[in-house]
């Protein structure tokens, strides 16, 4: 009986390290109090004098959505013909319409202008 719980022992033990190394060596998605959207977001760059950020897409994501999460200033105010025209400025080959699911686009960031 002492064999046994010395074997559980080890193999509980062994399980920890492992679990430890595979957290610690892929990491995690989702970081509590961490708005999972926030997570997402690359990094900012300018093109074609358009302020950018790389976010990636989730389910239920659209051009829209994404655009008013990032430019809360303007949600009253949206000019969806221009998010649109510099959406397609900063991602050629995307289709603004059929975003797809995990992958990282660049979206434009936009100032509020002057009263």
């Amino acid at each position: 009986m002492n064999n046994i719980l010395k074997t559980l022992t080890y193999i509980l033990i062994a399980l920890l390290f492992i679990s430890m190394y595979k957290d610690l060596s892929v990491g995690t998605t989702l970081t509590p109090g961490i708005n999972n959207k926030q997570s997402q977001e690359e990094k900012i760059s300018k093109t074609e004098n358009i302020t950018a950020m790389k976010v990636k897409v989730l389910q239920g994501d659209t051009l829209l959505t994404i655009a008013e999460e990032i430019n809360p200033q303007l949600s009253n105010n949206l000019n969806v013909n221009k998010i649109v025209e510099d959406f397609k400025a900063l991602n050629p080959t995307a289709d603004p319409v059929e975003l797809q699911i995990g992958e990282f686009y660049s979206f434009p960031i936009y100032k509020r202008e002057a009263d």
